[in-house]
C-alpha cells in the first residue's frame, strides 16, 4: 500500500477500548461519536 496524507482528527468511542490500549497523542477524545464526526448507528 502506498502512504497517504490522511491523519487522525479526533478518537471516538474511547469508553468501548480495552484498559490494555493506551492512546499517546494529543488528539481529542470523545467517549462516543463526538467532535461533529457522523457515524453509522445501530
Amino acid at each position: 500500500d502506498k502512504p497517504t496524507s490522511l491523519k487522525g482528527e479526533v478518537h471516538i468511542f474511547v469508553g468501548d477500548k480495552g484498559d490494555y490500549y493506551e492512546i499517546g497523542d494529543d488528539l481529542p477524545k470523545y467517549v462516543a461519536s463526538g467532535g461533529g464526526i457522523v457515524v453509522a448507528s445501530d
